[in-house]
């Protein structure tokens, strides 16, 4: 980053990008043609550098029509922004407000831009997600199944259990098949399900939610999967030291992973 950067923040929402660009607040529909207009109107400045929050899927498009656009963007965390906030001691909180916010943060930290993905990547991320959807919806369903007492009713569930098996399979081969022509994906999850314990699904869901992985030396790779141990001490005082934060995503499918991890040991 050079002095010459301009930091542009941008509050995500549903349906709008609230911007606070040089001091004056802007905002464009959060669709194909409101990303098309935003970067048409970051041409005009000097090396702009898009600064937001992760807001569970609503800045993916617009993070996608930036890169193709060449133009500089780091999704962070909205918790290290919330804490940037609250260290200046403010705590009023609006669009606009956190817009502005996501300027300063830019200006004060300079963040690393994030990565673009590539189409295998993003096709796959999509694939995953609609997987893992399909699989807790199955699971909620069979839940269900000893409460259903009238024949048409277990019937029904019969069927309805039948398609969630055909929508996963459906999926899975799906995967599959992107796998098989991404030659550079399936290394990395050869790699992961080389190990003991980790099968395809979890390899997937950890590729998904952290596609850093490779690029991170192991504790880096742990702290970012919320796994690593955070110290609590003070004086005399020893705290317990607990894991917590990071992509929350990750440990449940690490979780039974874990179990032949024992075994071995």
């Amino acid at each position: 980053m050079t002095n010459t950067t301009t930091y542009v923040g941008v509050d995500v929402a549903k349906a709008s990008l609230q911007v606070h660009l040089q001091g004056r607040q802007f905002q464009f529909n959060n669709t194909s043609e409101g990303h098309a207009q935003f970067c048409k109107k970051l041409a005009t400045l000097n090396s702009p550098h898009v600064i937001c929050e992760a807001t569970g899927g609503y800045e993916a498009a617009m993070a996608a029509a930036l890169h193709q656009a060449n133009i500089l963007v780091s999704v962070l965390n909205p918790a290290h922004v919330r804490a940037a906030v609250e260290a200046q001691g403010k705590r009023a909180k609006t669009d606009c407000l956190d817009a502005a916010s996501l300027t300063d943060y830019g200006q004060r930290f300079e963040p690393k831009p994030t990565p673009a993905l590539g189409a295998s990547q993003r096709q796959l991320t999509q694939l995953v997600r609609w997987l893992q959807q399909l699989i807790e919806a199955r699971a909620v369903a069979k839940e269900q199944a000893e409460h259903h007492v009238d024949s048409f009713v277990q019937q029904q569930h019969r069927e309805l259990l039948a398609h969630f098996a055909k929508q996963i399979k459906s999926v899975e081969e799906q995967i599959k098949a992107l796998l098989a022509q991404d030659k550079d994906l399936r290394q990395r999850v050869d790699c992961l399900t080389d190990i003991k314990g980790v099968g395809l699904r979890t390899a997937l869901m950890v590729l998904v939610h952290m596609p850093e992985l490779g690029t991170l030396n192991r504790g880096k790779a742990a702290a970012l999967a919320g796994l690593a141990p955070w110290t609590r001490e003070s004086g005399q005082m020893k705290g317990k030291s607990c894991i917590g934060g990071g992509r929350a995503e990750v440990r449940p499918a690490l979780y039974m992973s874990s179990f032949a991890q024992l075994e071995v040991i």
